[in-house]
């Protein structure tokens, strides 16, 4: 019986990209329940916009990373 290796690297993703009722979790795909957390509140974030920089290492070219690393936003903290 084959088995599967299921304990590989974690795919790239922008550490802001999590899921509205747990910020820390994300699926490795588009997904609808993403949402971004760049602005410290949890906003929306389209399929095309997971796909091109949420769910790659070009999440570093994002206006939203860009302006939260900057220093100018800082997300919430969770309690």
């Amino acid at each position: 019986m084959a088995s599967i290796e299921l304990d590989g690297p974690d795919a790239p993703a922008c550490p802001l990209l999590g899921l509205a009722s747990d910020p820390r979790s994300h699926f490795t795909y588009p997904h609808p329940g993403h949402r971004c957390f760049a602005k410290g509140r949890p906003a929306t974030t389209d399929a095309e916009r997971q796909a091109r920089y949420c769910l790659s290492l070009d999440f570093r070219d994002c206006d939203r990373y860009r302006i939260w690393k900057s220093g100018r936003v800082r997300p919430a903290t969770q309690a």
